[in-house]
């Protein structure tokens, strides 16, 4: 038994169950962040956070559709395998940080970099976990 070919086939059946499970804590942290931002009792800087939140779901969603759609998939289109080295997966993630940070408006950035120790860190696995998400609807 080829054992490098059971485990990638064992990672390829499980993969859309780890989506699955990524999209659904990608949901439960925006609702943890809001729910935390309820605490807040001062209800002006509460919104103020919340709208900050909402771009940042939406502008991620959208960094990674562009990204997809200008980068991965024509790279795939052309590969027989369909399939991204790790290089052109770290560009295609470069390419959707810079998107994310030059279309989110700079009053949300810095409050997300108040809530954040390392936004660029979270920002990354924010994208990710988004682009796992798009990989299970498509």
């Amino acid at each position: 038994m080829n054992w490098d070919k059971f485990l990638g086939d064992l990672v390829e059946a499980l993969i859309p169950v780890l989506v699955a499970l990524l999209t659904t804590l990608i949901g439960y942290a925006i609702a943890f962040l809001k729910k935390k931002t309820e605490l807040i009792k001062d209800e002006q800087l509460r919104n103020i956070i919340q709208r900050a939140l909402d771009e940042a779901n939406e502008i991620a969603d959208q960094a990674v559709l562009a990204t997809q759609q200008k980068f991965v998939d024509n790279i795939k289109k052309a590969r027989e395998d369909g399939k991204l080295t790790k290089e052109e997966a770290k560009e295609a993630m470069d390419m959707a940080i810079s998107y994310f940070k030059t279309h989110i408006t700079d009053e949300s950035l810095k409050i997300l970099e108040e809530l954040y120790i390392d936004v660029d860190k979270w920002l990354e696995e924010f994208l990710e976990a988004k682009l796992g998400q798009l990989k299970y609807v498509l």
